[in-house]
């Protein structure tokens, strides 16, 4: 299961104490439906875009900073959970880095110490997209959303949680017509 965290909502974020919760958004994932494998910390929508901050500004604006992020990146890596950076093709109206897109993710999820980019809206070009990235780190991974067939909707159902237990899946993600699949 793939989760995309508003980074400063409830219950994730505690804006009373002003910290990020980890492991009680975890502990809640595992008694609802057996735990995470990953998650996408999800910063900008639905704020970009009000101000001339990008994509990248706001990982480095919220609560902590980058540090305070890479923090977050390791409680959620101690307890096996994957972490993946949030990546906005259609940001192009904001303030631009000095460098490439491609050059700036790959700083941030050095920075973080993520293991991967989620590449959002992007259904096509992922590969292409991967290759860049490759290019100048070999140990990022990518995940793009994709439509599901019937074999992909099985695999799901008969998916287990850590476990080793069957999961169960809320209601919700059971009628869900799409899953994320790692490239």
């Amino acid at each position: 299961v793939l989760g995309m965290i508003p980074l400063l909502k409830d219950p994730f974020f505690d804006a009373m104490a002003g910290r990020y919760t980890v492991d009680a958004f975890l502990d809640h994932g595992l008694r609802e439906f057996g735990g995470y494998d990953s998650v996408v910390l999800w910063h900008a929508y639905p704020r970009i875009g009000v101000d001339e901050r990008n994509q990248f500004d706001f990982y480095r604006d919220l609560p902590g900073g980058l540090p305070g992020v890479r923090d977050v990146v390791h409680q959620f890596q101690r307890r096996g959970v994957k972490v993946y950076i949030d990546y906005n093709p259609w940001d192009t109206g904001t303030r631009r880095e000095e460098e490439s897109d491609v050059d700036a993710l790959v700083e941030m999820v050095r920075a973080l110490d993520a293991d991967g980019i989620f590449l959002d809206t992007m259904v096509k070009g992922a590969a292409e997209f991967r290759a860049k990235l490759q290019d100048r780190s070999s140990s990022l991974s990518t995940v793009a959303f994709k439509e599901l067939d019937r074999g992909d909707l099985d695999r799901v159902k008969r998916s287990k949680d850590k476990g080793g237990n069957p999961r169960k899946l809320p209601k919700s993600q059971r009628k869900r017509n799409h899953q994320l699949r790692e490239f």
